[in-house]
């Protein structure tokens, strides 16, 4: 097998898979430095009319974390010659499933001048982020999706209640959990339980259809990702100017604001301080 110098591959990388894994093995195995352009979230919206379901800064330090990879760039667009020009690759990795295409036909009549080699990888079947996509989807239909988001950190009857009520009021409820980095960010502390155990434990509850790690507080971002028509918050919040803004957003975009009794007595700050006086 030629052992290539530098090689170069393109993708979204949404929702790492195995098949995202394959190839970057594959490719890594055929060169010395493999270079891995990450499409941004506005090349795929452009491109594909829909926006990753994983931002473009985690996608990248996703891909970025894999040992078969040694540099990630932002793919900004779709030109390869504009990627060669500053990459010099002398090999170029991409699926079988584009082998014969005419777009990548062209490539390889482009790049045969320059002495690139267009490498196809086997693709992995049965595997892709669309799939995913539409796994995770809620059934079609005409019914009514609803959401709620929160830290949801040493998880209480509070909790419980606005999920529970959240759920009596909608046909599919989707629960967003706030990631570590962004609670660390709006709140400047890390939470007690874990992101991946916070969503474990949501993801239990009978009033629960599914369950995602979220990155940001905007809700409009959420309102594109999880398409709900219905948004869930507590009371405590009524009034307050952030929620009045953001209220005006939503029903700009068709989404209502619904406001749930909130359980007094009971917050995971409150369980905190009593576990300190313990």
């Amino acid at each position: 097998m030629k052992k290539y110098k530098i090689g170069y591959t393109t993708g979204v990388f949404d929702m790492f898979h195995v098949g995202h894994l394959n190839i970057l093995r594959r490719a890594k195995e055929q060169c010395e430095h493999l270079v891995v352009g990450v499409s941004t979230d506005e090349l795929v919206q452009h491109d594909k009319s829909k926006t990753p379901i994983i931002p473009f800064e985690d996608r990248m330090r996703i891909v970025q974390s894999i040992r078969y990879v040694d540099e990630v760039v932002p793919q900004i667009n779709k030109d390869k010659m504009e990627a060669w020009q500053a990459i010099h690759f002398d090999a170029m990795f991409v699926g079988s499933d584009w082998q014969g295409t005419p777009q990548w036909n062209l490539f390889e009549s482009q790049f045969a001048s320059l002495g690139v080699d267009i490498i196809y990888l086997s693709h992995t079947d049965g595997i892709s982020s669309t799939m995913l996509r539409e796994k995770l989807s809620p059934p079609s239909g005409n019914i009514k999706i609803g959401y709620t988001q929160g830290t949801f950190d040493l998880f209480h009857v509070g909790h419980l209640n606005l999920i529970q009520h959240a759920k009596e009021r909608c046909d599919y409820l989707v629960v967003g959990v706030n990631s570590d980095d962004l609670v660390k960010e709006y709140k400047h502390k890390i939470p007690v339980i874990n992101e991946n155990e916070r969503v474990e434990i949501i993801s239990s509850l009978t009033y629960v259809d599914a369950c995602h790690i979220v990155t940001t507080l905007d809700k409009i971002d959420a309102y594109s990702k999880f398409n709900f028509r219905t948004i869930y918050i507590g009371d405590d919040w009524k009034g307050n100017p952030r929620w009045e803004q953001t209220e005006k957003q939503l029903n700009a975009v068709g989404v209502d604001l619904v406001y749930l009794p909130h359980t007094n007595g009971i917050s995971s700050s409150f369980l905190t301080e009593v576990i300190k006086r313990k």
